[in-house]
């Protein structure tokens, strides 16, 4: 049947491009069933995309995480704006990974929410470039005592608090 041949070549293709988006990607249906992912989204979780769909995130994520993405997307299906927001997860090697999460609802052909498509940014690097730059800014790289820019900061501060305290600093 030419019609059922066209449908298969169209989600064949739906999945080759997810799969060739760079950032892990997952969809869901209105009760949080995972409908599908891209390749990167089940390298990530360690186990086949097949082994993926139809479950929850409460089988698939640490119970913590879960209760946590099961409230957001249930708020995103209440009220279907774009979400952004940080967080953290555990890659397959139990590493913890600082990402992005973007989410959106998409629709029937009703405009009914009909489910949740969302990705995710590994932000880790980021953040640990971050920290490395706030620690040589405030740190002597010698000694790893404070430097006087840090020292300036929290004597700043302390000025400040003694004043609005009606106090002296010593």
């Amino acid at each position: 049947d030419a019609m059922a041949d066209k449908l298969k070549e169209r989600i064949r293709f739906t999945q080759e491009l997810i799969d060739a988006i760079p950032v892990p990607v997952f969809y869901k249906d209105l009760e949080s069933r995972y409908l599908g992912c891209n390749e990167l989204f089940a390298e990530v979780m360690g186990v086949k995309s097949e082994q993926i769909k139809g479950r929850t995130v409460a089988e698939l994520w640490p119970s913590e995480h879960a209760d946590i993405y099961h409230q957001k997307d249930l708020a995103l299906m209440v009220n279907p704006v774009t979400q952004q927001y940080e967080f953290q997860i555990k890659d397959k090697h139990g590493q913890i990974r600082d990402v992005i999460y973007g989410k959106g609802a998409f629709f029937d052909e009703h405009g009914q929410v009909a489910g949740i498509i969302g990705a995710f940014f590994d932000i880790t690097d980021k953040k640990r470039a971050e920290q490395e730059l706030r620690y040589l800014a405030n740190y002597d790289t010698l000694t790893g005592l404070p430097n006087r820019a840090l020292l300036s900061e929290r004597l700043g501060r302390a000025i400040m608090r003694a004043r609005r305290q009606g106090r002296r600093v010593a």
